[in-house]
């Protein structure tokens, strides 16, 4: 029987490491197991910061995000899950003591994506352990996410089922107990179950037809997109999953095309007045009606349509890469109520640094008049000077800086007050974060 063991350092940030595991996974496209290949240490990090984001889920009392709770293998109904948002984790405790105070004795099982947004040190986190990898292969056009599988929950609770095209996953295994996967190809599952999910059907029918991948705590499991899948788990365990979203060409386009109504459609009750039926073919009112919910302060629909379509497409990957990589945005500081923007004071005179391993990005707007930032995947717009870009320059560059220095890089005639805003907004969306030299 192989020893299992965990290492006090994570094998997995080496490059070399990264090398084998795109050759074993034949390039991402072959399943596998890795044993022992985080550390204790990372393993626990993670683990409390899963806490974290129920924690957060409990606080918003909210079931967006992707966030299922089975019991018994059903999903929750509303007194239950209210009963769960009352007893969120408590400070201290690990995850077995959360599931005894909570569940008891039940079988449970939660499922939550987006856990990104959630935990700054997770994201973090994942990302030093990832970089060889994004080095090698490049972010995703969709880009990353985490979901969480949390529970003693037996079989996966949704059912034998297949992942969205071109969606990777390499899930880290934190414990305590084990668990099994189980892959059928679409030639095997399909003979042998059609293309059902099968979420009703006793799996163990067509377990007997499927590739078992067992693993502990400390291994990971990569799984390519294309296949048909069931977990089972062996006692209580968190797995963190880390998403590669390579999106087809047809969901890139459709994620181009949405940041237009995300990111210029005015947010107010306009949206949802309902329109008037119209007697007139060639008549303009509903386009007019259309139009006039967006705020067009670049004037980008005076562009011509490819030149619009370039744009959204070029602020999409800043906005990504300012971001590392993450399809989601960290929560900021304010909406944790732990700062306010207005508070710039505050880093008057202090020693700041960029947020390993993020870069800001920004261009200029289509007149010139303003730049346009990306930042944490937020977009932060001011009035153009090239003394914005010095200061933007100098923090990328990842030195510990004194903001009296940051400021210097702007016009004379500036107040401070400016640019401790401006670096007040870059701080509250955890671009950059303040340093002890």
């Amino acid at each position: 029987m192989e020893k299992v063991y965990t290492p006090t350092q994570s094998p997995m940030v080496q490059d070399d490491w990264w090398n084998m595991f795109l050759d074993k996974s034949e390039n991402l496209t072959k399943t596998l197991v890795l044993k022992n290949v985080f550390s204790n240490e990372d393993s626990d990090l993670l683990s409390n910061e899963i806490l974290t984001v129920i924690k957060h889920l409990c606080r918003l009392r909210t079931n967006k995000y992707g966030y299922r709770a089975f019991i018994d293998g059903k999903k929750t109904d509303e007194e239950t899950l209210n009963y769960i948002f009352d007893n969120p984790p408590l400070d201290g405790e690990d995850v077995t003591d959360y599931a005894e105070r909570v569940f008891s004795n039940k079988e449970f099982g939660m499922i939550i994506n987006g856990c990104e947004k959630f935990s700054d040190p997770l994201s973090r986190k994942l990302l030093k352990l990832i970089a060889p990898l994004l080095e090698k292969k490049g972010i995703p056009l969709t880009g990353l996410s985490v979901h969480t599988f949390v529970g003693n929950y037996g079989y996966t609770p949704i059912g034998i089922h297949k992942d969205n095209r071109g969606e990777n996953v390499i899930h880290f295994h934190l414990g305590p107990g084990g668990k099994e996967m189980y892959n059928w190809t679409d030639e095997v599952y399909e003979e042998i179950n059609g293309k059902e999910k099968n979420e009703d059907k006793k799996f163990e029918e067509l377990i007997p037809y499927a590739e078992k991948y067992p693993f502990e705590k400390g291994d990971i499991y990569f799984m390519p997109w294309n296949k048909y899948h069931l977990g089972k788990t062996n006692g209580l365990s968190i797995g963190v999953t880390l998403w590669f979203n390579n999106p087809p060409r047809i969901k890139l386009f459709e994620s181009i095309i949405s940041s237009l109504s995300k990111q210029y459609m005015i947010p107010d009750e306009k949206t949802q007045e309902i329109l008037e039926p119209t007697k007139d073919v060639y008549g303009q009112e509903s386009f007019q009606e259309i139009m006039d919910l967006f705020k067009d302060e670049e004037n980008l629909f005076d562009l011509p349509f490819l030149d619009l379509l370039k744009l959204l497409h070029d602020d999409l990957k800043l906005a990504l890469f300012s971001n590392a990589g993450w399809k989601t945005r960290t929560i900021s500081l304010s909406d944790e109520s732990l700062y306010d923007v207005n508070d710039y004071l505050i880093l008057e005179n202090k020693t700041v640094k960029l947020v390993e391993p993020f870069k800001i990005y920004y261009r200029k707007s289509t007149n010139n008049s303003e730049i346009i930032i990306f930042a944490r995947g937020s977009k932060l717009k001011f009035r153009y000077d090239k003394g914005i870009e010095a200061m933007l320059d100098l923090l990328n560059s990842g030195k510990k800086l004194n903001t009296v220095e940051l400021l210097k890089a702007l016009p004379e005639q500036w107040p401070a007050s400016a640019g401790l805003y401006i670096l007040s907004l870059l701080y509250d969306k955890r671009a950059i974060e303040l340093s002890n030299l």
